[in-house]
């Protein structure tokens, strides 16, 4: 007995030439042909794990890999295969990363694009040292003419004590890079820089004996930090206490001078105040700044009301770039207009013991 579903069957798996098998008989499986195709069965080429390892090209004949007897040939055309380990690995699809495409140029064992760790047998970076040198860093030969500005002429003052203080920027851009083809950030070459520059002035600090809290912190550089619209007195700075006093400064905001020079002078005028006007040191001011202040002009104003000749300020600027050079163009202008200013251009100088000869050649006695 036959059904319209069994005919139907059957008739689909008829082909042009071949007999129908009688009904009840099993049945075969039966190649699929594409029009226009040879009528013998397409067969893949398997490989060795060997072969693996080269990349096919298209029409190029390959042998099939059959243990049992002689590899013969056929046509290969397939996707490229990459050995396991070219294949790029990624991390897991949790730790939020997408997806590189495979590098051929990435040599074997190289870490993944997203690593962030360097290798161990690399060299830390410049600014990666924890040394504080306890002697100033020596430079061999005479400093270049730009870093060695005509001396202050104190005349009849010459005989005074004079007091140095440092008034330090430290806004957020003292984390750029030291010069365009060195990265180490501005706020460690200064650190190295003023290492030597307090290793020196401690051993002739003048006032030491008599400035306030000298039993405590044994002397050196007074020194005022300044950014945003704030200051702060990190009182004197000098070997044994500048890496502790060093780590906490927090190198954020932007450049505003003038409260950091108010307070700077506030300063001076507590330790030397109660003397008489005659008796008081002269104040050398060492300003190391890397940008154009946003008060840059009040900052000017306050200058010209040093009328008495005793206080003379020194600009180290430091830096690169379009910011660098509006900035010195600038204190280079006020340099101009008052004589007890002077400006150390450091553009891009990158070599601590070179700025710290620099700097004291203008505020040591």
């Amino acid at each position: 007995m036959s059904y319209p579903g069994n005919q139907l069957y059957q008739q689909q798996q008829q082909r042009p030439g071949q007999q129908q098998p009688p009904y009840g008989a099993p049945m075969q499986a039966q190649p699929i042909y594409a029009p226009g195709q040879p009528t013998q069965p397409q067969h893949y080429p398997q490989y060795s794990p060997q072969q693996m390892g080269q990349q096919p090209q298209l029409g190029q004949q390959q042998q099939r890999y059959n243990p049992q007897q002689q590899p013969q040939q056929g046509v290969y055309v397939s996707q490229p295969q990459y050995p396991p380990q070219q294949q790029q690995q990624y991390p897991p699809q949790s730790g939020g990363y997408a997806p590189q495409p495979y590098n051929a140029q990435q040599p074997a064992g190289a870490p993944p694009a997203y690593a962030s760790s360097q290798p161990s047998n690399l060299p830390p970076p410049p600014y990666a040292s924890n040394s504080y040198p306890s002697k100033p860093p020596s430079s061999s030969g005479p400093l270049p003419p730009a870093y060695s500005p005509s001396p202050f002429n104190y005349g009849a003052l010459a005989s005074r004590e004079k007091e140095p203080m440092l008034l330090l920027d430290r806004t957020g851009s003292m984390n750029y890079h030291t010069s365009a083809d060195n990265p180490t950030p501005r706020r460690e070459t200064i650190r190295e820089a003023i290492t030597g520059i307090v290793s020196t002035l401690t051993q002739h600090d003048s006032q030491a004996s008599h400035e306030q809290g000298a039993d405590e912190e044994g002397g050196g550089l007074r020194t005022v930090t300044f950014a945003g619209h704030q200051a702060e007195d990190l009182g004197d700075l000098n070997p044994n206490n500048l890496r502790e006093k060093w780590s906490k400064i927090k190198f954020q905001g932007t450049t505003w001078i003038v409260p950091g020079w108010r307070e700077l002078k506030a300063v001076y005028r507590e330790e030397f105040g109660v003397r008489p006007s005659a008796e008081r040191p002269l104040l050398l001011a060492l300003v190391i700044t890397d940008g154009e202040a946003e008060d840059t002009e009040e900052f000017a104003r306050l200058l010209e009301e040093e009328r008495d000749g005793t206080v003379f300020v020194t600009l180290a600027v430091i830096g690169t770039g379009e910011e660098y050079d509006r900035a010195l163009r600038l204190y280079n202008a006020i340099a101009q207009r008052h004589h007890n200013v002077r400006v150390i251009p450091f553009s891009g100088e990158t070599d601590p013991s070179v700025i710290a000869n620099a700097c004291l050649s203008m505020i040591r006695d």
